[in-house]
């Protein structure tokens, strides 16, 4: 696909995530037995411009309505949490977002950090890093606001 694009191939590669469980849920929805990722660095033009951005997609799998759902939920639950401990508390970049990602029928959780100073491999450790530790504020998370939350979704059903 790069030299497709003519891309160089060095500059994009699949990688397995470092810190990718095996039993991990966007492994099982790719049906492998590891998350991958990929990671596209252009050449800088601007030498002088330390800027960096990392865009980092979960692909959760087919568009399907409870599938959206659950990912609207989560997203709605967890874009303020991501913006407070990347942007705020880290001080990794001046723009962070969380949102949600359809692309050709595929289904994603997407993640933006921009920098001035982090170089983008930092900005990717630091997004699973918070997905991790998120995940397992969820589960923790006091049951009655889980089961409000899981209610809700179960009424859309």
């Amino acid at each position: 696909a790069a030299a497709a694009e003519g891309l160089a191939a060095d500059r994009l590669r699949l990688q397995q995530p470092a810190a990718a469980a095996a039993d991990s849920t966007a492994a099982r929805v790719a049906g492998s037995s590891a998350a991958v990722h990929v990671t596209y660095v252009p050449v800088n033009p601007n030498l002088s411009n330390s800027n960096s951005a990392v865009y980092y997609i979960v692909q959760l799998g087919p568009d399907s309505i409870t599938t959206a759902v659950l990912l609207d939920l989560f997203v709605q639950m967890s874009s303020k949490a991501c913006f407070y401990e990347l942007r705020t508390r880290q001080r990794l970049g001046y723009s962070v977002s969380l949102s949600s990602s359809n692309l050709h029928r595929q289904l994603g959780l997407m993640v933006r950090v921009q920098s001035p100073a982090t170089q983008h491999d930092a900005l990717a450790a630091a997004v699973r890093g918070w997905l991790c530790i998120f995940r397992q504020e969820l589960q923790e998370m006091a049951g009655g606001e889980v089961l409000q939350n899981q209610k809700k979704v179960s009424v859309v059903r």
